[in-house]
């Protein structure tokens, strides 16, 4: 049985990034919760420990994670899918 149901990453405005992770049920919920750290989640977005926020939402089953973007979102340095040339 697999812990994990989903893990979507969304924008969370310019600066920040947000990993959400659904969990399969409560009792998967509560197994991961402990067992995944906000340090490890630093380490794999290669983020401050101490700017990393972390929300437990035990209603839904999810625990949601928050950094600071290491690019600004939409700056020269980030290539997105909806990037278009400018036409002069």
């Amino acid at each position: 049985m697999s812990l994990v149901q989903d893990i979507r990453s969304k924008n969370a405005g310019p600066f920040w990034i947000t990993i959400d992770v659904f969990c399969a049920d409560a009792a998967a919920f509560a197994r991961l919760n402990s067992a995944l750290t906000t340090a490890m989640v630093a380490q794999a977005l290669n983020a401050d420990l101490a700017r990393v926020q972390r929300f437990d939402i035990a209603a839904l089953n999810v625990i949601k994670f928050s950094a600071p973007r290491e690019v600004v979102q939409g700056s020269a340095r980030i290539a997105t899918c909806t990037a278009r040339p400018m036409r002069c």
